[in-house]
């Protein structure tokens, strides 16, 4: 815990760069970016992991298995090869209230 803590500067960067610039891209070319940023933030003493994980930034364990017990598959790569601009992102990411209540 108090890596993640040490780390979140870095790890929450990559992450809101990975949410907002990614998206349309391949899986390989979403992670030589995200190396690319990790190594930057080392060159520029912004402290993050080594191994950067967008599901383990922005997601707990306990949620991950919500969403499993909820029908979603198991399985990280499940979660790391989804294209953040088809509709299972746009839906999980839409904070607009719906319009069914």
């Amino acid at each position: 815990m108090d890596k993640q803590l040490e780390n979140v500067i870095g790890d929450v960067l990559v992450a809101a760069g990975s949410v907002a610039y990614l998206g349309a891209f391949t899986s390989n070319y979403r992670t030589e970016l995200t190396e690319l940023w990790v190594s930057m933030c080392k060159e520029y003493h912004i402290p993050s992991f080594d191994q950067f994980s967008l599901i383990n930034v922005l997601a707990d364990p306990y949620e991950i298995r919500q969403w499993n017990t909820a029908g979603l598959p198991r399985g990280y790569s499940f979660y790391r090869k989804r294209n953040f601009s088809d509709p299972f992102w746009q839906m999980a990411s839409d904070d607009r209230p719906s319009s069914s209540g």
